[in-house]
């Protein structure tokens, strides 16, 4: 799915997602995911 490179970047020839990708990846993984989510809303917005 084209959304998910959104901001995409590549760092020694690998591709990395958005941070705001891995923020929703985070919360659909589960309620410990969900924690390290937040933690990382709170550093950034």
């Amino acid at each position: 799915d084209e959304h998910v490179f959104y901001e995409r970047q590549e760092v020694d020839g690998w591709p990395l997602v958005s941070v705001q990708q891995v923020i929703v990846d985070l919360y659909r993984t589960g309620v410990e995911c969900a924690e390290a989510a937040d933690l990382l809303v709170g550093r950034l917005y």
